[in-house]
């Protein structure tokens, strides 16, 4: 899942919002409404909701047994992995764990609607690789435990990015910033990617310490302890998304 935003009456939307949104349709949906009476044939227990919003409300319930709401979330994980509308609906079912995530990191973050579509996409393919047809026992905090460790673990590399020095280049390979002709529009560039949402900026910051200032793979992996060829790899990735936005600049 993508960052998207959106303008309505000049208020730029969340990712969340725009979830929300959508399921306010969807909830009521014929889509959602077959769904309900194909996991009603499967799982008995669920033959008790007449609608996805009679599901919904259960689960939000906070006066209903906790492991009863429990149960429903640890079956639609059976199902996230092969089943789309389970997964929106754990998802959906998620999204104030990851607002308080949300709410938890923002002062760290240079962005906050990049933290909210971040820890969002987390979320979504935490619940996509759930194992199908294993029911899990408190699902809720297992899976958002594992996309607050991803953020402790982004938030803390990012920490240590900003900690590099052009000083700091030692005798691995990696030169001393004097930029070479290109240097500053390469960094315009990045700037123009990151601030429309070709690039995330910590993706934009990679290409311009190991590009421009020619800070080595290995010191950063040295810094952030993340492995040299992972950071090669995301290099890679962030590069072709910056080749493919360009001819739209």
């Amino acid at each position: 899942m993508r960052s998207t935003r959106t303008r309505s009456g000049g208020a730029v939307c969340t990712v969340i919002e725009l979830l929300d949104r959508e399921w306010a349709v969807l909830v009521g949906s014929p889509e959602a409404s077959a769904a309900l009476s194909r996991w009603g044939e499967i799982e008995a227990s669920l033959e008790v909701f007449k609608t996805m919003a009679e599901l919904v409300a259960f689960v939000e319930c906070r006066s209903v047994d906790a492991v009863a709401r429990d149960e429903v979330l640890g079956w639609l994980g059976t199902q996230a992995a092969t089943d789309e509308m389970a997964a929106r609906t754990l998802l959906q079912l998620l999204l104030p764990g990851a607002k308080a995530l949300v709410a938890r990191y923002r002062s760290s973050a240079d962005c906050v609607e990049e933290l909210t579509a971040s820890v969002i996409a987390d979320l979504y393919d935490r619940i996509r690789i759930l194992p199908a047809g294993t029911r899990r026992s408190f699902l809720a905090p297992a899976v958002l435990g594992d996309v607050a460790k991803r953020l402790r673990r982004r938030t803390e590399r990012g920490r240590r990015f900003a900690e590099v020095r052009l000083d700091d280049v030692d005798a691995d390979g990696a030169a001393s910033y004097e930029p070479e002709r290109g240097g500053h529009e390469l960094e315009e560039i990045l700037q123009w990617a990151a601030s429309r949402g070709h690039l995330s900026w910590a993706d934009a910051e990679l290409i311009r310490l190991t590009r421009v200032a020619e800070v080595s793979v290995t010191r950063l992996s040295a810094i952030s302890g993340e492995h040299p060829q992972t950071i090669r790899r995301r290099r890679l990735r962030a590069e072709q998304a910056l080749a493919a936005a360009m001819p739209a600049a």
